[in-house]
């Protein structure tokens, strides 16, 4: 398989701070390697702002999201599998858009909800409003720049490992129709249904990964992870569920934050997750 890796080495906006040094932390530590030992021919491209002006949250990711989209979609052209390392979970919005969302659902893996809005949200925090990007439910001027960006159907969401839900975010994820499995209601037989379901509806299947789903008390890589996660076992199963069930369109990884591996077996966590993805692939 050909492989693209693609990063974006920010966080909120910032170049190389905190979560946005997690893609070139990987890179460092041969993840683009190991995954060219198994079979796959692999080349990195590297998303950096060109914009002159200084680092601001909102216009930086914004317009990082428009040259992802760009390169997404000038990857798939060429028939290359697109896995994106991110600081910050937005960027798949950008993914999406540039795979084009027609047929597509996700399956999204999180602690947290991500369906803020700049009404709703309690912390102001940018990346806690993924979700409701992709879904067009705010922010829908700048999205509307994002080459190839149309909002996706809730319906064609899965959310799993959920457990960090801000006032009413829960009610409404599901009152929009996206399936949630939290955390604590995880078993395979309801993963399974869910994607049973969600073949009815599109033909392939977007895969993100937010590392703050696993359960800290088994690893924490970021100062976002919660106890009463998922095993790092329990979301390899949950993506390979999906991936017997659906094809592959592409895979990111989010919130990856180097200071946090003082182990050094983050990079081997990622490999675990992908493993799945990488033998299933569309």
């Amino acid at each position: 398989m050909d492989v693209t890796v693609l990063t974006i080495p920010y966080d909120s906006g910032h170049l190389e701070s905190r979560l946005g040094r997690g893609p070139g932390y990987l890179l460092e530590q041969g993840l683009h390697r190991t995954i060219a030992q198994s079979g796959h021919d692999v080349q990195v491209l590297d998303v950096r702002a060109t914009h002159p002006h200084p680092p601001r949250e909102i216009s930086t990711t914004f317009s990082l999201c428009q040259q992802l989209a760009q390169s997404v979609k000038t990857e798939s052209r060429r028939r290359r599998f697109p896995i994106l390392l991110t600081g910050n979970c937005i960027s798949s919005v950008a993914v999406v858009a540039g795979l084009g969302g027609a047929n597509l659902g996700i399956l999204w893996l999180d602690a947290h909800g991500e369906f803020n809005t700049p009404e709703t949200t309690e912390s102001g925090y940018l990346d806690g409003m993924g979700i409701s990007v992709m879904t067009g439910t705010c922010w829908k001027r700048l999205s509307a720049r994002i080459p190839g960006y149309s909002a996706i159907d809730p319906k064609t969401i899965i959310h799993v490992g959920g457990r960090s839900f801000d006032k009413g975010e829960h009610e409404r994820l599901t009152d929009t129709g996206v399936c949630v499995i939290r955390s604590a209601d995880f078993d395979t037989n309801s993963l399974v249904s869910a994607v049973r379901d969600l073949t009815k509806q599109v033909e392939r299947l977007y895969v993100h990964v937010d590392l703050d789903v696993i359960d800290s008390q088994e690893i924490s890589l970021s100062d976002f992870a919660e106890p009463d996660g998922l095993s790092v076992e329990q979301i390899r199963q949950t993506i390979q569920c999906a991936a017997d069930q659906l094809p592959i369109a592409g895979v990111g990884v989010a919130g990856f934050d180097p200071s946090y591996d003082t182990d050094r077996t983050g990079c081997q966590v990622v490999v675990d997750v992908l493993t799945p993805i990488l033998g299933s692939s569309a």
